[in-house]
């Protein structure tokens, strides 16, 4: 027994030298101290939690996947979002004889754009008008500026309960960049291997002023951008409006067809036999072999040439370390510029009564021509031929080729302003803001 106490008095100081000479450190990275969560505020919810609280899919695209997609603007960057559909959404290129006005409104799940709601750092964005969309809920999103992005937060699920019925589809928050210190200057030039669709592009970032440090910071952002235009006939699978399957040519040419008034024979032109004249009457196969058709399909802009400037500055003042003030600042204009096929001018197409040409000859009520037998224009051999001696009055189907094409300018401006003060006190979580958002289309 007294050498077991023997040998414990020796090893207990040992034991305890040993303990003393272990550095501190070692015993700090045993005990490591508590981790600092941030809270965020999560899209889609009203309540303030951390990133990993949330249950509602929210998918978060960063500045570097935006980078990576190398998408020109807004609208084609969001096109890579499964979630996000054509249809119910509206973009800057046009149809057949008509135009969207240039604007770009996205359509969560097909639920169209007036179901699907979009913010400006959690803010809502003025709607780009009533005459284009018929609606005032949707929002041009090519007016937020591609380089100011920091990341897209898409809430994939309804948010009506929290923003109201124009989130029953979701939420596409744009958050832009903050806090920037430095400078940034890009310019990017593209064109397609095919030709047409050329963009060009110079942003520039610059800010100055550290929140944690000097109590403030200041950023602008600035990018002028350049869409050339594709046109249908610069692709192969758009060249022709017309195949086995599907034909959207029109029976409206130049020179004109025309066809009986009192329905005895349909379109027929003189220059079908001996071949129609292109570019505006071409012959087409899959119809009737004595007319020549008008197809569309070559001059019809896929992308319309456009011109973009956005503009956008933020500044921000630390009032304590918890109550901040700060103010954005952001002009945007768009400008688009769409080409489409002449004016046709025929039976076809009805004039509304307010039409200066309603019920003005040779109108008679819509946009049709009739031709008489008395006329020195009229064909009377050629129509003989098919009638075998009657002379019927003609309907003249005919596109105003000397007018030229259509040429629409769609031009917007969005000028827009943020002030307000954000912070806790007095154990309150809050904010006031004064926002002033301006919106001008042309």
């Amino acid at each position: 027994m007294s050498n077991k106490k023997d040998a414990a008095a020796l090893l207990l100081p040992a034991l305890a030298a040993m303990i003393a000479a272990v550095p501190a450190a070692a015993w700090s990275q045993a005990t490591p101290p508590p981790q600092q969560l941030v809270r965020v505020e999560i899209t889609g919810s009203s309540i303030k939690r951390i990133d990993a609280e949330t249950a509602l899919p929210v998918q978060v695209i960063t500045r570097e996947q935006i980078q990576k997609t190398g998408a020109a603007n807004v609208e084609q960057l969001l096109q890579t979002i499964s979630s996000i559909s054509s249809s119910g959404g509206l973009n800057s290129s046009s149809t057949a004889g008509a135009t969207t006005g240039g604007i770009s409104a996205i359509s969560l799940h097909g639920l169209t754009s007036i179901r699907t709601l979009v913010l400006l750092n959690g803010r809502r964005i003025a709607p780009y008008g009533i005459g284009f969309t018929n609606d005032s809920v949707s929002v041009d999103v090519n007016s937020i500026p591609l380089a100011a992005i920091e990341r897209v937060e898409v809430l994939k699920d309804g948010a009506s309960a929290v923003y109201g019925s124009d989130a029953i589809a979701g939420v596409v928050n744009f958050i832009l960049r903050q806090a920037f210190k430095g400078l940034e200057l890009t310019g990017e030039y593209g064109d397609t291997t095919q030709g047409g669709a050329s963009l060009k592009r110079a942003s520039g970032v610059f800010g100055f002023g550290n929140l944690a440090v000097d109590r403030f910071n200041v950023m602008a952002v600035g990018s002028l951008q350049k869409e050339g235009t594709l046109l249908g006939g610069q692709r192969d699978f758009s060249k022709q409006g017309f195949n086995a399957i599907n034909d959207t040519t029109s029976g409206n040419t130049f020179p004109a067809n025309f066809a009986a008034a009192d329905g005895s024979f349909g379109s027929h032109n003189p220059t079908a036999a001996t071949g129609c004249v292109p570019p505006y009457s071409v012959l087409d196969p899959f119809k009737n072999p004595n007319a020549c058709r008008f197809d569309p399909a070559p001059i019809l802009e896929l992308v319309p040439a456009s011109e973009r400037l956005s503009l956008f500055g933020s500044a921000k003042f630390a009032i304590t370390s918890d109550v901040q003030a700060y103010a954005e600042a952001s002009y945007n204009k768009n400008k688009i510029r769409t080409i489409i096929q002449p004016v046709p001018i025929s039976d076809q197409f009805a004039l509304p009564p307010n039409h200066p040409l309603f019920n003005v000859a040779p109108y008679n009520g819509n946009s049709t021509i009739i031709l008489q037998s008395s006329s020195v224009y009229y064909p009377t051999a050629y129509v003989k031929s098919i009638t075998g001696g009657a002379t019927p009055d003609l309907l003249i189907r005919y596109r105003a080729a000397g007018a030229g094409n259509r040429d629409l300018v769609d031009i917007s401006e969005a000028p827009r302003f943020v002030a307000g003060v954000k912070g806790a006190t007095a154990g309150w979580d809050c904010g006031r803001r004064l926002e002033f958002v301006f919106f001008q289309p042309v």
